[in-house]
């Protein structure tokens, strides 16, 4: 302090006199005097205690504001996520594993378990559209809950079950040996039966189709893999659809190979009609009496551009599944006309010659009409083109057909039945038709 003021410097000290006091000086322009001020500690402290105590409390404010607001964002964001998993990997209507999540399951338990043997489960009810018409979309529900739920009982520990779509579920199941699987897909057959008469008015027949993947598939799997096993035993599912038992099926190499097939057939199907690959095949029909050709059936053959033909036993039943069957009808009707036509002109003598009725057809008020007017333009009489309906076809809406039947006879149409015996015809029903073969 004595430096300071020899040198006219301002400052300060604390010292003891009793109790701790701070003195302040500085140099006044009087001389060479100095201003001393001198307070107690305790004054000081005393003032200075409030802005401690309130600077404490707001910052303990701020920091449980902040704690608070972190607490409250990673909260709403783990709900967020929550939902958000609920929506991709929850179904809504079973309130189980969706088609995702099942995928995604799967393709972790067999990466893990690679040296246990399992399978893929497709399960199936047949004919639900059915129960759904008749019984209301809630019986459906119904059974699709049920069906999850016995599918969990028969599920052990490290095992999944995912809902697929409408009535179809996936499994995956892990097993021993072959006999084991078959036990309880045995188990499973009878509890889907028992199931089927616990609930009242609903009845109905489950198809089980089941892939075994083997060791070369089990190398490296992701859900890519596992979609395919699921495709072969939804395929193996489908065997068993037209059934009136519950059932299960193994899939096999034949029908990936035809499902691999049939799938090229459905890309290659309507370039095949625009590029008129669909091409009729004139079979003669002979009356036994003259020995003369009295009539044709045009059969459909698919010969592709590069003059390969499939047969009709392999392309039919798909466009049958898919409905094209009706376009590959209407192409064949119309390239038959354009033979007649051509016959015609060249003076060749034409016979009366049968296409296929197509599902389309009988169910369309103006078909006849229409098609009757289609023949004048092309200067053919409707006693050229004739029409035939398999017994099993026309067995399914005997009114529609006749009705149909009805409006062709009207336009001077011929309508016959073909493959007869295979079906269900009566000797009544044959009242309806021109012919049978």
């Amino acid at each position: 302090m004595r430096h300071d003021m020899e040198e006219g410097r301002e400052g300060s000290i604390s010292y003891s006199f009793g109790e701790m006091r701070y003195a302040y000086y500085r140099p006044t322009e009087i001389n060479d005097w100095y201003v001393v001020t001198i307070v107690p500690v305790w004054a000081v402290m005393n003032r200075y205690d409030p802005i401690i105590d309130s600077t404490t409390i707001l910052c303990a404010f701020v920091v449980v504001v902040f704690c608070l607001g972190a607490w409250l964002i990673v909260n709403q964001q783990r709900r967020q996520n929550r939902e958000l998993e609920q929506l991709a990997y929850v179904d809504p209507l079973t309130g189980g594993k969706n088609n995702i999540r099942f995928l995604l399951d799967a393709a972790d338990i067999l990466e893990e378990q690679k040296e246990k043997q399992a399978a893929v489960l497709a399960v199936d009810i047949n004919r639900f559209k059915m129960i759904n018409e008749m019984l209301g979309v809630e019986a459906g529900n119904r059974a699709i809950c049920s069906l999850e739920k016995t599918l969990l009982e028969h599920t052990e520990a490290g095992e999944v079950v995912g809902h697929r779509i409408a009535d179809c579920f996936l499994a995956l199941w892990l097993y021993q040996d072959r006999e084991t699987l078959i036990r309880r897909l045995k188990r499973l057959c009878e509890a889907l039966e028992a199931l089927s008469g616990n609930l009242g008015q609903i009845h109905f027949q489950a198809a089980v189709g089941v892939h075994e993947i083997c060791r070369k598939e089990k190398t490296s799997i992701d859900t890519s893999d596992v979609e395919q096993f699921c495709g072969s035993a939804m395929l193996a599912a489908q065997t068993l659809k037209s059934g009136h038992t519950t059932d299960f099926c193994f899939s096999s190499e034949e029908m990936r190979n035809r499902q691999l097939r049939n799938k090229i057939y459905e890309d290659e199907m309507y370039p095949a009609l625009k590029q008129k690959e669909f091409v009729p095949w004139f079979q003669p029909k002979v009356d036994l009496k003259t020995g003369k050709i009295c009539g044709a059936e045009a059969l459909v053959r698919w010969q592709k551009q590069d003059g390969t033909l499939i047969p009709p036993g392999q392309f039919v039943p798909v466009f049958e599944a898919n409905g094209f069957i009706e376009k590959v009808d209407q192409a064949v009707m119309d390239s038959v006309c354009q033979y007649l036509v051509e016959w015609k002109a060249k003076g060749i003598p034409t016979v009366p010659v049968s296409v296929n009725l197509s599902r389309t057809y009988l169910y369309s008020e103006h078909f006849a009409r229409e098609c009757r007017e289609s023949l004048r333009k092309k200067h053919l009489e409707s006693g050229e083109l004739q029409f035939e309906v398999t017994e099993t076809y026309a067995a399914r809406d005997m009114e529609q057909l006749k009705t149909a039947i009805h409006a062709l006879h009207n336009e001077g149409f011929t309508v016959l039945l073909d493959d007869f015996g295979t079906g269900y015809s009566s000797p009544l029903s044959l009242r309806s038709w021109n012919s049978i073969s």
